[in-house]
């Protein structure tokens, strides 16, 4: 595919500015702003919407109150870059080849900002995982972004909520002086591990004075053993996680009072959204990465365009590959037609959708044991999920069984498990290179500790 060079990009951008300027004195509705807010390792069921405590993530319940819910979405992979790289192109890990957090993202594959950014819009991302720009190679399009070099150890490669969302709100502040609509990413990394004591779960914690009162290290929760067979330091890991996810809320409420001081709110689109979750103590499992366990693939994403706001509840499957071509279609901007996504937008407006197929892969991991195959993937159609590799395959009634904990048996399903065993075959056929993220020895030990490398 060709792609547009850096100065024919730039000129279309300064020729789409200066229509946008004229269109606005000329009374024009203007484009709305795209606020994409991608919230990591949130497990979909920490919101009041997806039966979670209502003061869990207050704020984040009262957008689900006045905009779509979609209470079936999965993610296409439970890590951190190829999740993201999948919600900005559109496509599938096997297919932009980012299926770790070793890889990075070519140029060869557009992006929403990339796109929005030849529309004449403001492009800015904030993010608190730094090496996805200055590594990933997700920056790409982004006109203003938190990160464009190679990383200053003593900083680190992650930043708390607290300064992302510094960040963003003073970007917002600024960029409110220039009458093109805006498309913002904001990434918040504190509800992954490990997990700190804040005063929210000290409260919570009571007189819990077990090994996790201060706190609980990605080792601890690698090893998980000694979590799982105490039902006290399980119920502590939980309310340390929910701590975790009430200050990110917490974050999201003043993202949204910036965009409300800065007058941008009312002509906003808000995506909100995780990555992937997390397995918090459920088949004895902690953490996320090369499972596809339902706590990691479900994941809670909320639309509402400020608008016109208007609660709905959508069950009808979808996936974050649809979020590319969605944010585009309320753009305005026709979709790639290599985008393997769908638009969403109609279930915004109250309109049904029609079921498709949906797939979630494995992080793509280097001697990690006998235990991991790397083709393993997960299929969701019609109500069912079909986990598949070359050794086993499991079929689960999610109408039935949302948890996908029964499978059933497939020999007592014979054309399901043809019917999925060739979607399968089809889907694995489709793979693109990987390429490498440019990564120092540090940036190594660092994603080893949080266990995104043997």
């Amino acid at each position: 595919m060709k792609r547009m060079t850096l100065t024919g990009r730039a000129l279309i951008g300064a020729a789409l500015t200066m229509l946008a300027l004229a269109l606005a004195g000329c009374g024009k509705t203007p484009k709305p702003n795209i606020v994409l807010v991608t919230l990591d390792t949130l497990r979909a069921d920490r919101l009041a919407a997806y039966g979670g405590d209502p003061e869990w993530t207050p704020n984040l319940n009262r957008l689900a109150q006045e905009g779509t819910v979609f209470a079936n979405a999965r993610t296409a992979i439970g890590t951190t870059f190829p999740s993201h790289a999948t919600m900005l192109t559109g496509l599938y890990p096997r297919i932009h080849g980012v299926r770790s957090n070793r890889h990075s993202l070519a140029d060869a594959f557009p992006t929403v900002a990339e796109m929005l950014d030849q529309d004449g819009y403001q492009t800015a991302a904030f993010v608190s995982f730094r090496q996805m720009i200055v590594g990933g190679g997700l920056g790409q399009g982004f006109q203003t972004r938190s990160d464009r070099d190679r990383i200053d150890r003593e900083d680190g490669l992650f930043r708390d909520g607290a300064d992302t969302v510094r960040m963003t709100t003073e970007w917002l502040r600024e960029a409110a002086k220039d009458p093109r609509p805006k498309f913002l990413w904001m990434h918040l990394f504190d509800v992954h591990g490990p997990y700190r004591v804040n005063d929210w779960s000290r409260k919570r914690l009571g007189d819990y004075d077990g090994p996790l009162k201060n706190g609980v290290s990605m080792d601890l929760l690698r090893d998980g053993a000694t979590i799982k067979d105490s039902p006290k330091d399980l119920a502590a890991l939980r309310t340390l996680y929910n701590g975790e996810a009430h200050k990110v809320d917490r974050h999201v409420g003043q993202l949204l009072d910036a965009l409300r001081e800065t007058g941008e709110l009312d002509n906003t689109v808000l995506v909100i959204v995780a990555d992937h979750g997390q397995g918090i103590g459920e088949h004895g499992h902690f953490g996320h990465g090369p499972i596809l366990w339902e706590g990691v693939m479900r994941v809670p994403m909320i639309i509402v365009d400020m608008r016109h706001p208007e609660h709905h509840r959508v069950e009808t499957p979808v996936g974050l590959v649809d979020l590319a071509p969605t944010m585009l279609d309320f753009a305005g901007v026709s979709p790639e037609a290599q985008m393997q996504g769908r638009s969403d937008r109609k279930a915004v407006a109250g309109k049904a959708l029609k079921p498709i197929t949906y797939y979630s892969e494995v992080e793509l991991k280097r001697d990690a044991g006998p235990w991991y195959d790397p083709d393993l993937i997960a299929i969701y159609d019609n109500g069912y999920k079909f986990v598949t590799s070359p050794d086993d395959a499991q079929l689960y009634d999610l109408k039935t069984d949302p948890d996908a904990e029964h499978p059933l048996d497939p020999a007592t399903q014979p054309a399901m498990a043809d019917y999925f065993g060739g979607l399968a075959q089809d889907y694995l056929a489709r793979e693109t290179e990987t390429r490498q993220a440019k990564l120092s020895e540090d940036d190594l030990e660092t994603l080893r500790s949080l266990g995104y490398i043997q």
